[in-house]
């Protein structure tokens, strides 16, 4: 029971970094963007 709450603690942990690199990748191309205009 433990050893589940685990994973699913690292799952999480993993997909917040995921969705953290998303916002930076986003961020990114949003910045690209605005030069051209």
């Amino acid at each position: 029971m433990i050893n589940r709450l685990k994973l699913t603690v690292k799952k999480l942990k993993h997909r917040k970094y995921i969705v953290a690199f998303f916002k930076f990748l986003i961020y990114i191309y949003y910045k690209n963007n605005k030069k051209d205009y």
